[in-house]
């Protein structure tokens, strides 16, 4: 006989009742302690998202990064055309590669701006998103047993909000993605990327500017075909510089804008996440976590394990991880509320 399995009529409490009396488990497993110990395995969340469901999650999902990709290129893109254009005309004052007025350029507080624009815009996005998604998904759950009192009492008060609740709810949320953004430091290392992103544009400027003074027909021309030039070449950086960010930063925050909507309606007790894997190249380690994160997923508050790095969500770098488990992620994680 096979060993019993939870209903979807059923909680945790009714299942382990009826696996802890049921034949097969008492025959097999005499040993009252081994019985509850793999009634309580049986009784684990599974993932509530089947394969033909992920797919169309990853599908929307990716779908609305790259919309979002979009809305966020422009304001990276002319945070470094702005700077770069500051360095050229340093440089035209005084034309040498190494002025220490570039030292300016690229600021901890100017890049912080960049990326809270980014974060807010991209977070409520998702924020909406995820409501409009899985808010009509979790009710249909409750006819299914997966959802409990508490968490059902939750998704009722969010349908029953007034519209300036509601308001109230993104503006909360808009205030923890500025959050996110500009003590990043505290959350998720922001000084080192911002210290990364500002060096090596910085850096970037100089070599550009060190191959040009060393260019015997540009020094002979002009100073306006002298700017000209430079932001020839800079402004193909810049546009270089803005997809690579955006691509990464894009991910990070609509992960985060998902987490923060999820824990403000439900709470993080009552959630547990699972990793979708997504994007038309998937990491080996990604489709990993994602198959396995499907049959075990975790509590919100929990890291996932991918490869040899630990992440919140994915594009995560709170915790160390691995640039190449983070650059160019278009994997996603759902909350979703736990029958336990």
């Amino acid at each position: 006989m096979p060993l019993p399995k939870p209903r979807p009529t059923e909680n945790t409490n009714q299942f382990m009742n009826r696996c802890m009396v049921n034949d097969t488990m008492v025959s097999e497993y005499s040993d009252r302690r081994q019985r509850y110990a793999v009634c309580n395995s049986l009784s684990k969340d599974k993932s509530i998202f089947t394969k033909k469901l992920q797919k169309k999650i990853s599908k929307d999902y990716e779908k609305q990064i790259l919309l979002a990709e979009k809305k966020n290129y422009p304001l990276a893109y002319q945070y470094y055309l702005k700077e770069f254009k500051r360095g050229t005309d340093m440089f035209i004052e005084n034309s040498t590669p190494n002025n220490p007025r570039f030292a300016a350029l690229f600021s901890e507080k100017s890049t912080k701006e960049m990326y809270s624009a980014m974060y807010i815009q991209t977070g409520l996005r998702f924020s909406k998103w995820y409501r409009n998604n899985f808010i009509m998904f979790e009710e249909k759950q409750e006819d299914l047993g997966y959802i409990s009192s508490t968490s059902e009492q939750s998704i009722q008060r969010y349908s029953d909000m007034s519209t300036r609740e509601r308001q109230n709810l993104e503006n909360i949320i808009s205030q923890n993605m500025q959050r996110y953004a500009l003590e990043k430091d505290n959350y998720l290392a922001l000084v080192r990327e911002v210290s990364a992103v500002s060096g090596v544009a910085r850096d970037t400027l100089v070599k550009v500017l060190r191959e040009l003074v060393n260019d015997e027909k540009f020094m002979n021309v002009g100073l306006e075909e002298r700017t000209r030039i430079i932001m020839k070449r800079l402004t193909f950086k810049a546009r270089w510089m803005a997809r690579r960010i955006v691509q990464t930063e894009t991910t990070a925050s609509a992960n985060f804008g998902i987490q923060e909507t999820a824990s403000q309606i439900f709470g993080d007790k009552n959630l547990k996440k699972q990793w979708i894997a997504g994007g038309s190249n998937i990491r080996d380690t990604h489709s990993a976590a994602s198959s396995y994160y499907q049959k075990q997923p975790i509590p919100m508050n929990q890291p996932y394990y991918v490869g040899s790095s630990q992440l919140m969500f994915p594009s995560d770098t709170k915790l160390g991880a691995l640039a190449s488990e983070v650059v160019n992620c278009k994997c996603v994680s759902i909350p979703f509320v736990s029958k336990t």
